[in-house]
Formats: C-alpha cells, sequence, structure tokens
C-alpha cells in the first residue's frame, strides 16, 4: 500500500491502513473513517479518474470521416443524375464509403495497446499512446517495479568463532516455522545455497522482534538490536546502522547460547534490465524520476544505483498522483 518491501511494525497508538496484511497476532483497532474515506477508496477514486476521452487521431479520423460522408454523398448524387443509373451511384457510396476510414484508426490503436500487454506494460488509453512518441519524463514507482519487490539476504557478519557456513546454519534452521518475508528469505537462501538445515523446537515469535529456537541444544535468537542490545558489540551496532542508512537494507541480529554470533543483511534488490532500462532513456534524451512510498534513505540508494537524478519518498499514492501532475 505504502511501497515498504519490509513488514512496518506497528505498536498501541499507531495508524493502520485499510488494505494492508496483518502478519503477526491480533490486535484490537478503532475505525476512524468511514469507507468512502478509507485509502483504498481513494485509490479506487484515483482510478476512476483515468482520462476517457478519445486520442487526438481518433478525433481527428472521425472529423475527416464526417467530411468524407458528405464528399460521397455529393459524388453518388452527380453521378446518378449524369447517368441515371442509381446502381452506379450505389457503388460509389460502397467504395467511397468512410467506415474502413473510421475504423482502421481505433482498431490500430487498441491492437498497439493488447501488443504492449503481451510484455506486461498496459496503457491506459489511446491518448496515452499517441503521447508517449513525446514523452520527455518517465515516472517509475520502486518496490515490485524497479526492484522485485521482496527481500534478499545480500550479506552476512559473523562474530567471533562462528564461520558464515555455521551462522546461515543455525539461523535458518531456527527460522524454519517462521512466516516472516525476512525469514522465508533466509531460507530460500539456505535451500538454493544447500545450507543442511536442523530441526528446531520450542519455536517462539515476538511479534516486531523477532523469533527464538532451540537447534541442536544451543538456545538461538534472531531479531532487532534492541532484542539483543545488551550483548551486540558497539562496531557491529555501527555497521548495521551503516548498511541501513547507506543501502536501505534491514538487519537481523543472531545470538546464540546469550552471546553475540553475528548479523545478516536484507534488501530488496533490483531488476536484471532495469539499470539498462533507465541507461537505453537517458540515451533517448527521457528523463528518470523515481516516485515511491519507501523510505528517504531507500529511495536514495536505489536511485543511485540506477542514477536516477529526481528522487521523491514517502509518498502515499494520491501524492504520487500530484507529483504527476507537477511533472507535467
Amino acid at each position: 500500500m505504502t511501497g515498504e518491501p519490509m513488514p512496518v511494525d506497528k505498536k498501541e497508538g499507531d495508524s493502520v491502513i485499510s488494505g494492508t496484511l496483518n502478519q503477526f497476532a491480533v490486535f484490537t483497532m478503532r475505525a476512524t473513517r468511514i469507507g468512502q474515506d478509507s485509502a483504498m477508496q481513494r485509490m479506487v477514486q484515483l482510478a476512476e479518474q483515468i482520462d476517457a476521452e478519445k486520442a487526438p487521431i481518433i478525433a481527428q479520423a472521425d472529423r475527416w470521416a464526417a467530411l468524407l460522408s458528405v464528399a460521397a454523398l455529393a459524388v453518388a448524387g452527380v453521378i446518378c443524375l449524369l447517368t441515371g443509373q442509381p446502381v452506379r451511384a450505389l457503388a460509389v457510396l460502397v467504395v467511397f464509403c468512410p467506415c474502413a476510414f473510421t475504423m482502421a484508426t481505433p482498431t490500430a490503436i487498441l491492437a498497439g495497446m493488447a501488443n504492449a500487454a503481451k510484455y506486461g506494460i498496459i496503457i491506459r488509453s489511446g491518448d496515452a499512446l499517441e503521447r508517449l512518441s513525446h514523452v520527455g519524463k518517465v515516472a517509475f514507482d520502486k518496490t515490485g517495479t524497479l526492484t522485485y519487490g521482496r527481500p534478499e539476504l545480500i550479506e552476512v557478519r559473523c562474530g567471533a568463532g562462528y564461520t558464515r557456513e555455521t551462522l546461515l546454519a543455525f539461523a535458518a534452521s531456527a527460522e524454519q516455522h517462521s512466516e516472516h518475508p525476512l525469514g522465508r528469505a533466509l531460507l530460500h537462501y539456505a535451500e538454493t545455497h544447500q545450507i543442511p538445515l536442523s530441526p528446531c523446537t520450542d519455536f517462539t515469535v515476538s511479534a516486531g522482534r523477532g523469533v527464538s529456537a532451540a537447534v541442536n541444544g544451543h538456545s538461538v535468537q534472531l531479531g532487532k538490536p534492541e532484542l539483543m542490545s545488551e550483548v551486540v558489540p558497539d562496531a557491529a551496532q555501527q555497521e548495521s546502522d551503516a548498511f541501513g542508512r547507506e543501502r536501505g537494507a534491514t538487519c537481523i541480529f543472531v545470538r546464540i547460547d546469550g552471546s553475540y554470533a553475528g548479523f545478516l543483511v536484507f534488501a530488496d534488490t533490483l531488476r536484471i534490465y532495469s539499470r539498462q532500462m533507465i541507461v537505453r532513456l537517458h540515451e533517448l534524451k527521457v528523463e528518470s524520476v523515481l516516485l515511491t512510498g519507501d523510505r528517504a534513505a531507500t529511495a536514495e540508494t536505489v536511485a543511485a544505483q540506477l542514477t536516477i537524478p529526481e528522487v521523491y519518498a514517502d509518498l502515499l499514492p494520491e501524492d504520487k498522483m500530484q507529483r504527476l501532475a507537477e511533472l507535467e
């Protein structure tokens, strides 16, 4: 709803938006707005504001068709008067009929829109398709457009006495029963890299903080720094802060048998062809703009990787529409 690729923790007193997914526990909420004022309804209203006007080329074709119809009737009348044969006048009308002319233009536009849809490009109207050749600036969403929209493990930092393989084996084993996106991302990484997992017991989820489990007789905890602040070294804390600040990443710390073991770094990754696409647009003299509901640090990181000069972050859907209007 807001463009965040990672789950957003909520505490008592925070606002929650209709249409979002609650992944943990149960909570009681108070409705402060009616349905027509909800975020979901505002998105519906934005969708209903799509311009329904005909493309200029279709309107122009209709005007020429009207003139052509008058000309066809005049020529048919003259032929009938000169030859006295209504059949010949009818033949002129059939040949001169503007129906093919009026139908060819919208048919070509619909065919173009349908063909674009095969490649995942949704064009809202024929007018938008016609104006596409004059575009000088393109606005992109981030999550799911330029990125895959799902977290992936990108870095592993090990504490004293632990190797990368050992740390990942303990952490992935403890996350086997987790439904959290970061937990699933860790398990996917372990599966693709053939990291052996051990059975876990006593699995517990602390909503918004982390998980704990017993793995091969060892107590394993994964979670936010505040869950284990008393054992996290200052250097590790500073390094994790740098990952969040410079790369918009999320860091999960690991504690084994009460001692700091390391931390895992997760981030939403770029699609394979995103940078190539931005470079190609630049070669075509088309500017790129990033509009996202994500945090400013994450947005700036993605923009820097893709060399997008103009960035707007922390935007709701209606804010994006306003920015688009300002960019025109």
